[in-house]
C-alpha cells in the first residue's frame, strides 16, 4: 500500500506537480475503511473508470495523470517508472483489478447507513467538495 507521500513523490518526479489533492481524493475512504481492518475496500469506491473520470472533470489533464500513476502504483506496488506512457500502458490491468471491486457492499452497522441518510459513499464525497 503506497502512502500519498509516496504518490505525491511519484508525481513530483513524472508531472512536477505533487497532486496532493488528487491523491487524498482518491484515497478518502481510507479514513472511513481503515486499511488494517478493511484491506482495499477503500479502494473499490474511487480506484476505477469512474474514479479517473471524476479525476479528470475536477482536475483536468494532470489530475488524470495524477490519478493513472496513483492507480498503477497501487496496483503493482513497485517503483513506477518515469514517465506517463509506461503506467498509461499498464493502466488497463489496474482497472480490471479494481473494477472487479466496484460492487462490493461492505457489511455495515445499520446505524451508519442511517447517518448517510441513505446516500453512497460516492454521494458523500460530492458533498464534501
Amino acid at each position: 500500500m503506497a502512502s500519498i507521500g509516496l504518490h505525491c513523490k511519484d508525481c513530483e518526479v513524472v508531472l512536477g506537480d505533487a497532486c496532493l489533492e488528487v491523491h487524498r481524493f482518491l484515497d478518502q475512504y481510507a479514513a472511513y475503511f481503515p486499511i488494517k481492518r478493511f484491506f482495499e475496500y477503500h479502494r473499490s469506491f474511487l480506484h476505477n473508470a469512474y474514479g479517473l473520470a471524476v479525476v479528470e472533470s475536477r482536475w483536468g489533464e494532470i489530475g488524470r495523470k495524477a490519478a493513472t500513476l496513483h492507480l498503477v502504483r497501487d496496483h503493482m506496488e513497485f517503483p513506477i517508472p518515469q514517465n506517463v506512457e509506461w503506467s498509461e500502458k499498464h493502466l488497463a490491468k489496474a482497472l480490471v483489478e479494481f473494477n472487479k471491486m466496484y460492487k462490493y457492499e461492505p457489511n455495515m452497522d445499520p446505524r451508519i447507513i442511517a447517518a448517510w441518510k441513505g446516500k453512497g459513499l460516492v454521494a458523500i464525497a460530492f458533498e464534501k467538495g
